[in-house]
Formats: structure tokens, C-alpha cells, sequence
């Protein structure tokens, strides 16, 4: 605390969506539109915001709102609301206290900008079109859902994931690796650089080989992997 507290509607889904900015967040964005830098270090426990700071957050939590707007066209035509901003969440009356609730929680990580952004929904708003949430998505041939579809497409494909060579994967007690001292061996089960495994933020996806091409060393794919059933 504190924490920027924003309620919002989601016409014509029923009951009321919560968007909360973390603190840390809030201030470095109100810091960065007035002129700075976004990398004051403030403290923020007991301070309120102020009602400048709560009218930029506001309008931060429209524009978020219109792109709710979008990304649901395929499913249902969403009106974004905004409601209120509330300094104490016990007084937001969003859901019964027994209702379930969906939360999403989005990390924002544009330095020197960084923190949480969480969106809460009662999850009977969207009772009636979770057989619509489950089916894909025809694009069809109108150019606003192409024109949308192109966007999120380019946006995801410059993600940038972890990829890892892993030859091979051994299990070994704390003791075990505690007492590792330089020059000590580990038995690998792979007989060699010709069985690696292709990993993408710790799942393998990939088997193939190493080799070296024009004095670097690269990875040849040779197989696509399925994932590893759950053991039990």
C-alpha cells in the first residue's frame, strides 16, 4: 500500500472489473509523463496519491480499456467503463465474498519502468460466453480482424525466449553437489553431441546435434520433441 485501485465495467458483462497498478509502477509512469526520469527512488508507504496523479492513472486505465475492447471484438463487442478510483478495496463491492474471481496479473518491464498490473473480473461475468472463450477464433476476411490478427502476430513473434543446448539432464543430491570441487566428473547418460535437446524457457522442444559452423558452434535440428507426460 498504497496501490492505485481503478473499478471499471465491462459492458454487457455483468458485475464490476478491478484493475489495481502496483505502487512502485503508478508513481514512476505519473514521474515519467510530468518530465522525469521514472527512476526516482520514492517512498511510497503512507502517501496517498494525489488528485493529479489519480486523474493521469485514470485515464492510463481507459486506455487499457479500449484495448479490452479490441482484443474481445472476436467474441463479444465490449463497452470499457471507467468507474472510480477507491483508496480502500474493502469498499469496492465487486463480488459476494464466496464468488469466484478470475485474476490476471500483467508484468511490465520497459525499463527504467517496472511493475505489476493486476485485472480482476467476477467469473460469472463471463458465464455465458465461456463456450465461445473455447473455440478458436475465425479471423474471416475483414480487415480490422486482419489488420488485429497482423499486429498480435508481429507482437508475439518478438517475444524473446530462453533457448538452451542441453546435452543432457542428471539428477544429483544437494550433498553430492555441495561437495563438487574443480576437476570432479559427472556421468552423463548421452553418449555424446549427437543427442541434444533443444530447450525453450525450460521445456525441450527439439532433438538434434551439436557441430561448429565457421568456427562458432550451432545447433542442427533433426527432430521435434513432444512434451513429457506429467509423471504421477
Amino acid at each position: 500500500m498504497p496501490a492505485s485501485i481503478h473499478a471499471i465495467r465491462l459492458e454487457p458483462l455483468r458485475g464490476i472489473g478491478i484493475l489495481v497498478i502496483e505502487a512502485r509502477l503508478a508513481f514512476a509512469m505519473v514521474e515519467l509523463f510530468f518530465g522525469g526520469s521514472g527512476q526516482k527512488v520514492m517512498k511510497v508507504e503512507g502517501r496517498d496519491f494525489t488528485p493529479i496523479e489519480n486523474k493521469f492513472l485514470g485515464k492510463f486505465v481507459e486506455r487499457m480499456l479500449r484495448g479490452m475492447e479490441e482484443s474481445w471484438q472476436s467474441v463479444v463487442q465490449l463497452q470499457g467503463r471507467y468507474l472510480r478510483t477507491e483508496l480502500n478495496p474493502y469498499l469496492l463491492n465487486a463480488a459476494g465474498p464466496g464468488d469466484p474471481m478470475i485474476l490476471a496479473t500483467y508484468t511490465v518491464n520497459m525499463s527504467p519502468i517496472n511493475g505489476t498490473v493486476l485485472f480482476t473480473l467476477p467469473l460469472a461475468a463471463i458465464e455465458e460466453f465461456r463456450s465461445l472463450l473455447k473455440t478458436g477464433v475465425a479471423i474471416g476476411d475483414d480487415p480490422d480482424n486482419i489488420g488485429l490478427f497482423r499486429r498480435v502476430q508481429q507482437q508475439i513473434g518478438e517475444i524473446e525466449l530462453e533457448v538452451q543446448a542441453v546435452v543432457d539432464v542428471v539428477e544429483m543430491t544437494l550433498g553430492d553437489i555441495m561437495g563438487l570441487r574443480p576437476g570432479d566428473v559427472i556421468q552423463m547418460n548421452s553418449p555424446g553431441l549427437d543427442q541434444v535437446e533443444l530447450w525453450i524457457e525450460g521445456k525441450r522442444k527439439f532433438l538434434g546435434k551439436a557441430a561448429q559452423r565457421g568456427g562458432n558452434k550451432v545447433f542442427v535440428a533433426k527432430e521435434k520433441l513432444e512434451p513429457r507426460p506429467a509423471s504421477r
